[in-house]
């Protein structure tokens, strides 16, 4: 199966030889998978075109390693040279937030370790989640003096009032158990099956209509 490597994000089409799935995987484990506007930009325009591929049914999206699926942004990659300006960092993220929950193809995260911060808002803003036993998410911005501005709304959106509160305001992390009872993810397993059940996941997604997919 042909493998495009674009340095930080690596993309496979029919990985395992599934057909209609593409996975798509953050590859900066020295980062720990972290997100900097480049990495952002190119998530986006990946998501964006598996959406206007009708050969792709359903996309995974996965984090290099074992350690973390995701650990948020990349403040130094927001304001290095190479986002220009703290605007041009920060509407990356928000394209890619934007994507993820209009995008009509289905999106199942695999979670192959911790997410937090931004990562959490890839959990959140996935539409199946397959999560590591060993795993846990959540937002410690606010011990660092910041607020989880991009993915509030998504927190919001899917979790009660007062958790998403708790969650925010003292910056507390999840278990993938709480994170299950919770209804954030649909299945935890244990760490060597995230991947293979993820993609089993797509792969039965994909036995389905493209078309009917993308108006759900």
């Amino acid at each position: 199966m042909p493998q495009f490597h674009k340095e930080d994000v690596i993309i496979e089409d029919r990985p395992q030889g599934l057909k209609h799935v593409r996975l798509i995987t953050i590859n900066r484990v020295e980062r720990r998978n972290a997100l900097n506007a480049k990495v952002a930009q190119k998530l986006y325009e990946a998501i964006e075109n598996a959406d206007a591929d009708s050969s792709v049914r359903a996309l995974v999206l996965t984090g290099a390693g074992d350690k973390a699926f995701c650990a948020g942004a990349d403040l130094t990659g927001i304001f290095s040279e190479e986002s220009s300006t703290l605007e041009g960092g920060t509407s990356a993220f928000g394209k890619l937030f934007s994507v993820m929950r209009h995008a009509g193809v289905p999106i199942v995260s695999a979670v192959n370790g911790f997410a937090v911060g931004g990562g959490f808002g890839l959990v959140l803003a996935s539409d199946l989640v397959v999560m590591s036993k060993s795993a846990y998410v959540g937002t410690p911005e606010i011990k660092r003096g910041l607020f989880a501005m991009f993915i509030s709304r998504f927190i919001y959106e899917v979790m009660p009032e007062k958790l998403a509160n708790e969650i925010l305001y003292l910056g507390q992390t999840l278990t993938a158990k709480e994170a299950k009872l919770y209804r954030i993810v649909n299945k935890v397993v244990s760490q060597e099956d995230v991947l293979p059940v993820a993609l089993e996941m797509a792969s039965q997604i994909a036995e389905h209509s493209g078309s009917v997919l993308r108006k759900l």
